[in-house]
């Protein structure tokens, strides 16, 4: 009898065990010591590496580590990204247009993430490429004129992809008389001589860039006269562009270079000095903009300042001669922010 009541007593104990084993707890803190069974699976542990390094299938993420792993991973990972590169090579010799002439022009772009693409122009080709990489792009390119008689031009443009509609000369007040227009952002000019070297290193390239090369006749007028002075461009503003003899350079850049140039044996050359006011948006888009802050011209020639600039006109002129050795140019703001 003893026998039959501790048998079932055991069973008792057993039914009410596993009875309790399949319930549900409501507690507000449970312990788990060695593992925690959750859909036929045992999980061992919590995973709160934001690296995700030491994973297992018997281990669960928090939600933290998962968004940290996932920021690292996709979210902050640089765009790779392309610019539209326009290129021609063309002759300039109109009476004697020889398509024998043979000829050709190196010049490699750089991304941002050092992605260098190299391209050669052959002369009366032209080129029309997309460049990967991270914006913002330079090129370098170097090119020795070995042609008596001739020189090289060379200009680059960046018009990066903005557009502002302005009315045209012609107009007759209809709308389809309004014409788009890019701002002239990024822009230079070069003209290599016999003999000379064409070596440009210039940057903050962004959306399209134009490259054209051309060759013509030197001193086109027989009674011209070269000079070789040195310019620097410096523009510290941040939304105006500064603009002189076929340079544009955008705010906060400054250029510095040697190019020759044909004068007058005797006589002045008038120039012109100019800034166009601009607003760049987020993805360094430039939109025209008629901006009120005033701004001042300190131009030294030859290392002397130039007194007589008019830093009240907005294209002020500028006069030359063939003394010209050095040049320098700076935009600023004429008063603190």
């Amino acid at each position: 009898m003893k026998k039959f009541f501790l048998l079932s007593g055991l069973l008792y104990a057993l039914l009410i065990t596993r009875s309790y084993a399949q319930s549900t707890v409501n507690a507000t803190r449970v312990t788990v010591r060695d593992s925690l069974r959750l859909s036929d699976r045992w999980i061992k542990a919590v995973n709160n590496d934001n690296s995700l390094h030491n994973t297992s299938t018997n281990t669960i993420a928090t939600d933290a580590s998962l968004k940290s792993y996932i920021d690292t991973k996709f979210i902050n990972l640089p765009r790779q990204e392309e610019i539209l590169v326009e290129s021609i090579f063309n002759n300039g010799f109109w009476e004697t247009y020889d398509f024998n002439r043979r000829d050709s022009v190196k010049f490699n772009i750089i991304s941002a993430d050092s992605i260098s693409t190299p391209v050669t122009l052959q002369l009366y080709a032209g080129n029309r490429i997309l460049v990967k990489g991270k914006p913002p792009f330079s090129i370098s390119s170097t090119y020795i004129n070995r042609t008596p008689g001739t020189v090289l031009f060379f200009e680059y443009t960046n018009f990066p992809s903005t557009i502002f509609t302005e009315p045209s000369f012609m107009s007759s007040g209809s709308s389809e008389d309004f014409r788009q227009n890019s701002v002239r952002y990024n822009i230079g000019e070069r003209e290599i001589y016999f003999g000379d070297t064409l070596n440009v290193q210039a940057g903050g390239f962004r959306h399209e860039l134009g490259l054209i090369f051309g060759l013509r006749d030197s001193l086109e007028r027989p009674r011209d006269t070269l000079i070789k002075p040195h310019f620097e461009l410096v523009n510290e503003t941040d939304d105006y562009t500064l603009h002189f003899h076929g340079q544009v350079v955008p705010p906060q850049k400054s250029i510095s270079y040697s190019n020759k140039i044909e004068v007058q044996r005797s006589g002045a050359v008038n120039s012109y000095i100019g800034r166009r006011g601009l607003f760049l948006l987020k993805d360094a888009t430039a939109v025209s903009f008629d901006n009120q802050r005033p701004v001042k011209l300190a131009v030294y020639k030859n290392g002397v300042y130039v007194t007589n600039m008019d830093n009240s006109d907005e294209w002020p002129e500028f006069t030359y001669d063939a003394t010209l050795k050095d040049l320098r140019i700076i935009l600023s703001y004429a008063s603190p922010q």
